[in-house]
């Protein structure tokens, strides 16, 4: 035999080789997407992550002596961008806003109206805050 034959069939040994390897592994991924197909998307939507809440223990920090180190405060911001509103919406909106958020805050409409007007030609976010 000559050299060139020998590396021919070399060559198609090594094609025949992969090209088995190729279908198998065809095979293999069309028999798992639909003879087997059902089970593992059962088994995915079991083992798929869950966001759980799980509510954090709030309270004080004491040192070893029993002094105060931290404590936790809850507390909620509530903000809005006054200057995306027009001026007619703002002005016509503005005491519903101020009487909810004035109960909310223990305060009242018209304290609430005129911060928020005072904030809303200094800067664009009008920012609430409530400690509870």
């Amino acid at each position: 035999m000559n050299k060139a034959s020998l590396t021919l069939k070399r060559f198609y040994l090594v094609a025949s080789g992969l090209l088995i390897l190729a279908i198998s592994v065809v095979f293999r991924l069309s028999h798992i997407q639909f003879k087997e197909g059902d089970f593992y998307r059962a088994e995915a939507a079991k083992k798929t992550t869950q966001n759980i809440p799980i509510k954090a223990n709030r309270g004080n920090i004491y040192a070893q002596d029993g002094s105060l180190l931290a404590t936790s405060v809850s507390r909620y911001d509530i903000r809005f961008d006054a200057k995306t509103v027009s001026a007619s919406n703002f002005e016509v909106l503005m005491p519903r806003l101020a009487k909810s958020l004035g109960d909310y805050f223990g305060r009242s409409a018209s304290y609430t109206r005129v911060y928020c007007k005072k904030l809303a030609g200094q800067t664009s976010v009008i920012r609430f805050w409530h400690e509870i």
